[in-house]
């Protein structure tokens, strides 16, 4: 199995609670995960990424933790947990979930800031957790800010040094582990982390509210300045991009998860999205929460090759094959058309139109359609895609 980071599939973050439940007693678990990883497979997942985090009993949203060693009783045992990593490991699937303080009410940055007591408690419990399997962590929260004001050049040495000692101590005990920061940092600062090592991925909310904005505006411009931005700072493959499942007409829909998987980075869904299920409107609490994944759709759609399940197979394929997350991405530009996206990957081309007009578009003459949605050879219709090899 490929150890190294970035990967050519994407992340799936799974709410294990509401992904299957193997004893009918309402409530998700892990043997019942165990149970439904061929799916996560076919999809063309690299990472699952157990959510709101597997140690201890939580409470409230699910991450204040009582026990950091112990897996939820409510998902299962450690027995369960084993099976789960063992059989993600069988289909080639890395497996992260969240490091979270030991102590309640505190992220992981203030532990890590707050001595060093703390911080070799921290570091011990991570330890635990990949001497189990996991193969990697989302550090909750990622800017360890205790005694530091944001945005000062103290905040900026204390997140790098917290960073710093991590990743020194957790690489002695497992060389490959992969480190995610989960917190909406400035762009320098993240910038930072990643330049320099200490995590190897950031989840990025700049281009997911770049691509709002554009999906609202139908309007590639925010998209256009988020990614220079973005280039100039933390590169591509460092870098998680969120799925917008918050469109409510299929053509878009679609566009848009297509778009999701053409942009540079690593895409991440959330269980659910390749369905085009979105959180659950009457969940409660800060965090949202998805419905529980139903497992008759996922036949149902399997079977149509004009689903939304079928389009994140194909888009997830194509990006495989193109070698997105390590090939380095160039706008280019489609005259006349303020709506159109267009992307150059080694090889491959892909056109993307936010807008609900047509687009007249003449630089994919020659190329080769691998896959496309309203494109008739010149023009990109309403809420049309297209990808081609060149």
């Amino acid at each position: 199995m490929d150890n190294q980071w970035p990967p050519e599939g994407f992340v799936y973050g799974i709410d294990v609670s509401r992904f299957q439940d193997s004893n009918g007693d309402g409530t998700g678990d892990l043997a019942g995960l165990a149970t439904r990883l061929d799916h996560v497979a076919a999809l063309g997942a690299s990472w699952v990424w157990l959510l709101p985090g597997l140690p201890g009993l939580h409470t409230g949203d699910g991450r204040d933790v009582h026990d950091h060693e112990s897996v939820d009783p409510r998902l299962g045992t450690l027995d369960d947990l084993r099976a789960v990593i063992e059989g993600c490991h069988r289909r080639g699937l890395r497996v992260m979930t969240d490091l979270t303080a030991p102590d309640r009410g505190r992220d992981a940055g203030d532990a890590g800031d707050s001595g060093d007591e703390s911080f070799d408690e921290l570091a011990r419990i991570a330890s635990v957790w990949l001497e189990r399997g996991i193969d990697g962590l989302r550090v909750d929260a990622a800017a360890p800010s205790a005694s530091a004001t944001a945005g000062s050049g103290d905040s900026v040495a204390v997140r790098e040094r917290f960073y710093a000692r991590l990743r020194a101590r957790l690489s002695a005990a497992r060389p490959d582990v992969v480190l995610v920061a989960g917190a909406d940092a400035p762009l320098h600062e993240l910038a930072l982390l990643t330049s320099r090592d200490r995590v190897d991925a950031v989840v990025d909310f700049t281009l997911n509210t770049a691509l709002a904005n554009a999906l609202e505006s139908e309007d590639v411009a925010p998209l256009r300045e988020a990614l220079s931005e973005l280039d100039r700072s933390v590169q591509a493959s460092a870098r998680l991009n969120i799925g917008h499942n918050a469109v409510d007409d299929a053509r878009r829909f679609r566009m848009a998860r297509s778009l999701l998987f053409a942009l540079p980075g690593v895409p991440l869904l959330m269980s659910g999205d390749e369905l085009g299920i979105t959180d659950d409107p009457d969940s409660r609490g800060p965090v949202p929460r998805r419905p529980h994944m139903p497992w008759r759709a996922v036949h149902n759609q399997g079977a149509d090759t004009s689903s939304h399940l079928v389009l994140t197979r194909r888009v997830a394929r194509l990006r495989a094959r193109a070698r997105a997350a390590s090939n380095p991405a160039r706008l280019r530009t489609i005259p006349h058309s303020p709506g159109v996206l267009a992307l150059s990957i080694d090889g491959c081309l892909t056109l993307h139109n936010l807008s609900a007009e047509p687009a007249e578009v003449f630089e994919a003459y020659g190329a080769e359609p691998l896959l496309y949605e309203r494109w008739n050879g010149h023009r990109l219709g309403p809420y049309g895609f297209a990808w081609f090899r060149t």
